[in-house]
């Protein structure tokens, strides 16, 4: 009877340490998700301001700016979704 006993708390022991380190390691995923997301959209803001620069001093045309908003827009989904799926 004590075996068992025994063998019980010791399951219920491994099973808390389990889901202990899960939790753990959920969150620490989810820190890094967000901080990389971060990171791509302040690179994201940055470009995008460069290109209004170049439009503003007319570095560029009107229809150049707008063949790269859109390449830098679809860039960035890009990134996001890999970053998801990491």
């Amino acid at each position: 009877m004590e075996f068992s006993i025994m063998l019980g708390v010791a399951l219920i022991f491994l099973f808390a340490a389990i889901l202990y380190v899960t939790i753990k390691n959920s969150g620490r995923d989810r820190e890094r998700e967000n901080k990389e997301k971060g990171i791509e959209l302040i690179i994201y803001k940055k470009e995008m301001d460069r290109l209004e620069e170049q439009l503003r001093r007319k570095k560029i045309s009107k229809d150049d700016y707008e063949r790269l908003r859109k390449n830098l827009e679809e860039q960035h989904l890009k990134k996001m979704a890999q970053i998801r799926r990491l």
